[in-house]
């Protein structure tokens, strides 16, 4: 029943994206009628869907190898130095218009896909030594390259750059390596309760520091 209840919310949220979507109406045009919705920036949840989007279908295509992944890591990156100095030239300007090559699947389609990298050694069966020299290569590996990319574009989060993007990947796969240790080599799994919702729900971990403030 309740699985029921459940798409049956789903059902009628998409019902009410869609109704929202035929109702709304810009600005007035010079001819006359309105201007229907336009997209100017795809804001964080945007880049967010399009780096998920990007980095699953190569997961996809190549599936869980690591030499196929870090190469496409690669071209990710490569993809995000190429868009700062000039879109990449083989699309049309109304493609990178609509959603940046450089921006949107470079540089942070890499951060997932470091992700996705350290998630491959969870889909085959490896001994925890293994694992944790995984985990633990990759993330020195991205620290290390970030700091030496550093003279290229800096290191900024708001332009999201190559280094930015290494750097605190990196980071991240360090203390995600350390929680893995924690939480599944030790099972030391009690202070994990309060947080389980939140991490089952990633839009909601990102919206409640967000209402948090507000409400304080």
């Amino acid at each position: 029943a309740w699985q029921r209840v459940t798409s049956l919310a789903r059902g009628l949220g998409v019902a009410l994206i869609v109704m929202l979507l035929v109702m709304f109406r810009g600005p007035a045009l010079p001819g006359g009628g309105y201007a229907w919705i336009q997209h100017e920036w795809w804001g964080i949840l945007g880049i967010i869907g399009w780096s998920y989007l990007a980095a699953s279908v190569v997961y996809l295509v190549v599936g869980a190898r690591p030499l196929a992944l870090i190469a496409a890591l690669a071209t990710m990156l490569c993809l995000y130095v190429g868009g700062r100095h000039g879109h990449p030239v083989f699309l049309s300007p109304e493609v990178n218009g609509f959603a940046d090559m450089g921006a949107l699947f470079g540089s942070s389609s890499a951060n997932v896909m470091l992700g996705v990298l350290a998630g491959t050694c969870f889909v085959t069966p490896q001994a925890v030594p293994q694992r944790l020299r995984f985990l633990l290569g990759l993330a020195g590996t991205a620290v290390v390259c970030g700091w030496l990319l550093r003279p290229l574009h800096g290191f900024s989060k708001n332009e999201a750059t190559e280094s930015f993007t290494l750097v605190t990947a990196g980071l991240q796969l360090l203390l995600f390596t350390g929680l893995y240790l924690l939480v599944d080599v030790a099972a030391q799994r009690r202070f994990t309760r309060p947080l389980a919702e939140i991490g089952q729900n990633a839009l909601l971990a990102y919206l409640l520091p967000e209402l948090c403030a507000r409400i304080a």
